[in-house]
């Protein structure tokens, strides 16, 4: 049996999507499973020869619909666009959650989730059960705490770092947070950097905030907890079963989020992102605490590499068996 792995963006490229790709092949490398990394547009352009009875294809959710229904397919629900899309006339996104519908309906696939929040959402507005959820990878001893963290200058600002592409993941209210944090915190977004320059980008913070509406995961949060961040962020990805632990309340009380000292995340309901003055409050409380938060070991015991290679090696065996791939 061959695992072929379809990309939609060639390795190395920017986003979650294709770190999570990245750290699959590094994954699979230390348990000794052989994969094949290729991409979308090498396999159409015919420079790839995939067999329907010996092989097994991964690709991402919305892409399973382009898979000649003769190939046994392993879909991987990355997100759910249709809520957000009809929810926001988000064209793209509706677009998208139209092909994620469509590869719904595709026989001889098998469903990996990269969170229970992906899942569930692909549940309800796919109509798909995911047979199985795997977080995310990090290369952990690549993202490890800095000097930064350990031996800050208490005379310069607490860096609030972010990583918000497009409004839906807040990119617009990013200034506002700023101002309403004060002088003694600057924000700065990571958009754009280099998968290969995020480890130190993300050492120069203190803070990583995420202000998203939907998210699969995302990657972004689980390298900014390896390197010892405090995480502040929305209830959504795999933050959305964590959201429990200590209050952290807004200056009038109106609004809680939740201090979760084991995962190392302060988390809010997304649908007060748009209370910037609140989630500033959210944020100085994370500070507040921030001795008390332990996302790094958090990030040792769930997010490394070994585990995440043994955890597709079963979904590899599991998906063989049901979909009738020769061994």
């Amino acid at each position: 049996m061959s695992v072929v792995l379809l990309r939609e963006d060639p390795p190395g490229a920017v986003g979650g999507v294709p770190r999570y790709y990245d750290n699959l092949v590094k994954a699979c490398g230390i348990v000794d499973v052989g994969i094949n990394d290729s991409t979308l547009i090498d396999w159409k352009a015919g420079r790839l020869s995939i067999s329907a009875d010996n092989d097994l294809v991964i690709v991402t959710n919305q892409y399973a619909c382009d898979i000649p229904p003769q190939y046994a397919v392993i879909a991987i629900q990355h997100g759910c666009a249709m809520e957000h899309g009809l929810a926001n006339n988000y064209r793209p996104h509706i677009e998208m959650g139209a092909r994620q519908l469509a590869a719904a309906q595709r026989e001889r696939t098998y469903w990996v989730a990269v969170s229970e929040y992906a899942a569930l959402h692909c549940k309800w507005h796919m109509g798909v059960d995911a047979r199985r959820i795997i977080w995310g990878a990090v290369d952990t001893e690549a993202f490890h705490p800095g000097e930064r963290q350990v031996h800050r200058n208490p005379q310069g600002k607490i860096v609030v770092l972010a990583s918000a592409t497009d409004d839906c993941k807040g990119r617009h209210l990013l200034d506002d947070v700023a101002n309403a944090l004060g002088d003694c915190f600057s924000v700065k977004n990571l958009v754009g950097v280099n998968p290969s320059e995020m480890p130190d980008a993300l050492r120069s913070g203190d803070i990583f905030l995420s202000l998203s509406l939907e998210e699969g995961l995302p990657t972004v949060v689980q390298e900014a907890l390896s390197v010892g961040l405090v995480v502040v962020g929305t209830r959504t990805g795999f933050l959305w079963s964590h959201a429990h632990g200590d209050p952290v309340y807004c200056g009038n009380r109106d609004a809680v989020a939740w201090a979760n000292y084991d995962v190392g995340a302060v988390i809010f309901d997304p649908r007060l992102r748009d209370r910037t003055e609140w989630v500033a409050d959210f944020i100085r409380g994370a500070w507040e605490r921030r001795h008390r938060f332990n996302g790094r070991v958090f990030a040792l015991r769930w997010f490394g590499l070994e585990l995440f290679g043994r955890q597709w090696a079963l979904a590899f065996a599991e998906a063989r068996e049901e979909l009738g791939v020769k061994p």
